[in-house]
């Protein structure tokens, strides 16, 4: 008689999978974990591992898809624009700088993988961890860029640059929670206002 899995027991397993494969990945890289490393630290046997994911490519995958399901239900509750033009604290500045709080308030719970998205910036785009991540690199693009085509038909002066707009946020942002990471920043909401401010008007402002 054929043993019936227990779904909660099976989500637990998983779960301690992607917990301690997402550390090994982000300390050695992927190229530098096999399965058989992983099956080590977690002292189970190669057959069991392969119950829950397939090949080490399924649980990098894995690793993505989940925490950046996290960060885009964050996103997506909390990062509506109204137009309000006649008030600046109510209009783009809040939304953006609710932006940072999230990336800021994500990046402490989960900055191992933090370590490992950053760790991205400057690896090969032929590798098969860059080719995994980089459809959620893509999609982080897209929400920003699209946040910015709602601001565009408030503010004229943006139109066109939306994209552009959406890369260079996402690098002012990255590039904070990497000092950060390298205990050279913090996370503050007044940080995330001075960040924003800078972007929003410029060296002069």
């Amino acid at each position: 008689m054929a043993r019936i899995r227990d779904p909660e027991k099976f989500e637990e397993k998983q779960k301690q999978i992607l917990d301690t494969s997402v550390k090994m990945f982000a300390s050695k890289g992927f190229d530098g974990v096999s399965v058989r490393d992983i099956c080590k630290e977690l002292v189970m046997p190669l057959s069991s591992l392969y119950n829950y994911y397939g090949s080490k490519e399924r649980i990098y995958r894995e690793i993505w898809i989940y925490h950046i399901s996290i960060l885009f239900d964050r996103l997506d509750e909390k990062t509506l624009y109204v137009p309000n033009t006649s008030e600046y604290d109510k209009d783009v500045f809040p939304v953006l700088k609710e932006i940072v709080m999230i990336y800021f308030s994500f990046a402490e719970e989960y900055k191992t993988f933090y370590s490992l998205l950053l760790s991205h910036t400057y690896a090969p785009i032929s590798s098969e961890a860059a080719s995994i991540a980089a459809a959620y690199y893509d999609k982080q693009y897209f929400f920003l860029e699209n946040l910015f085509v709602h601001m565009a038909d408030a503010h004229g002066n943006l139109y066109m640059k939306e994209k552009y707009l959406a890369v260079s946020f996402l690098a002012v942002i990255n590039s904070w929670i990497g000092l950060w990471i390298l205990n050279k920043a913090t996370l503050s909401a007044n940080d995330a206002g001075i960040i924003v401010k800078q972007f929003m008007h410029g060296i002069f402002s």
